[in-house]
């Protein structure tokens, strides 16, 4: 409750606070979240009156904190005081059945943030998303999406939506190329794979 007699706690909203990339917070950053954890109080940034607050901590880091510890990077009380209950997220590559999932969630996100009417997604960009292996996890996934319904004038986004650059880290630069033509996803993997096995025919002289 605001107001107050001086020296009462201000109570702020209970609820949950997210912090991203919690591995690249400064040092003296880290020291004022600990004392912020501990005594659960804070002071606004030219303010003078201290905070209670009762929240839940999610905080999510790429870096093995464990290790940046030992190199004197992350406070050790603080990892231990954040770390109660671990959450290892595998990268999106060796989860790929929320590829679908993930795209159909952004899709509709994206879509009502910029005041599009898209009302479907291509079976040919799911498979082109379900061959790729997301260095750069769901952020790329989304900036992808973002693209594509950027750049599309109909309600629908496909392999045609999103330019040939797009995927700047696709190993597999035939189905790539895809992208910029009339051809199928799947008449470009049938044509690689009829390739291949074409290949290992030749090699093994032509004992199957």
């Amino acid at each position: 409750k605001r107001g107050g007699n001086p020296g009462k706690f201000e109570l702020a909203d209970q609820g949950t606070i997210f912090l991203d990339e919690i591995g690249e917070m400064p040092l003296d950053m880290q020291t004022s979240l600990l004392r912020a954890l501990e005594e659960r109080t804070f002071t606004r940034i030219g303010g003078g009156t201290p905070i209670h607050v009762n929240v839940r901590i999610i905080a999510a880091t790429s870096r093995d904190l464990v290790k940046e510890v030992s190199l004197g990077n992350f406070r050790s009380d603080l990892y231990y005081r954040l770390n109660v209950i671990t959450i290892n997220l595998p990268p999106l590559r060796e989860r790929r059945d929320d590829v679908p999932v993930l795209i159909e969630y952004l899709t509709n996100k994206v879509a009502l943030f910029m005041g599009k009417n898209i009302k479907q997604v291509a079976p040919n960009f799911i498979e082109l998303c379900l061959s790729y292996d997301w260095p750069g996890n769901v952020r790329e996934l989304q900036n992808i999406i973002e693209k594509a319904i950027n750049l599309t004038n109909e309600p629908i986004i496909s392999i045609h939506s999103v330019p040939t650059d797009s995927f700047i880290n696709f190993k597999n630069k035939d189905i790539l190329r895809g992208i910029g033509c009339k051809n199928t996803l799947n008449k470009i993997k049938e044509d690689i794979e009829n390739e291949q096995i074409r290949l290992a025919l030749a090699k093994h002289g032509e004992n199957k």
